[in-house]
């Protein structure tokens, strides 16, 4: 939640829970590299939910691609009302059975999640980090996770907004 706070656009913080969590992680990943932070996850924590907010449907469907090839065991889901979607499979979720649910970030509010894992930060790297859209699109994300969040970027240069964060209190490498 401190994490989250440090993105809220109000004029006061939000009330922060009295519980103790693991620190939000950050992760540098190499080209593609979501899918196997996601296989772990889901892996080490077989009776969470692992919510995965993205960016945009390319990337949401892209890692339903990913992780149905190399880990078809784990059922992942996904959902969108696109008309890329075939009829019905994409349509609904159930978001009481464990696993993968793989979201775009248009979807995520209201939805909670044992981990959520951002794996597409780099892609807010151009987006001005004073926009209270960006800055609140964070928060809202941040807030989805339950118990774990992971942020994750590709490239060599860690995304501005979370470096503007940094390292310590709110964030672990």
């Amino acid at each position: 939640m401190s994490f989250a706070a440090h993105f809220n656009t109000g004029t006061g913080l939000p009330a922060l829970p009295v519980r103790e969590g693991p620190h939000p992680r950050w992760h540098r990943l190499p080209h593609g590299g979501a899918t196997d932070l996601l296989i772990l996850l889901a892996q080490k924590h077989p009776q969470q939910s692992v919510g995965v907010i993205v960016n945009s449907t390319d990337t949401q469907f892209s890692l339903l691609r990913s992780l149905e090839r190399r880990a078809l065991r784990l059922k992942p889901q996904t959902c969108t009302y696109r008309a890329r979607a075939p009829k019905g499979r994409y349509r609904t979720l159930d978001l009481d059975r464990p696993g993968i649910v793989l979201v775009h970030r248009a979807s995520a509010r209201g939805l909670g999640f044992d981990t959520v894992v951002i794996p597409d930060t780099h892609t807010d790297s151009a987006v001005d980090l004073t926009s209270a859209a960006l800055r609140m699109t964070y928060c809202m994300l941040a807030t989805r996770a339950r118990r774990d969040l992971h942020l994750a970027y590709e490239g060599e240069t860690e995304p501005p907004l979370c470096a503007q964060v940094g390292p310590g209190d709110l964030l672990r490498g």
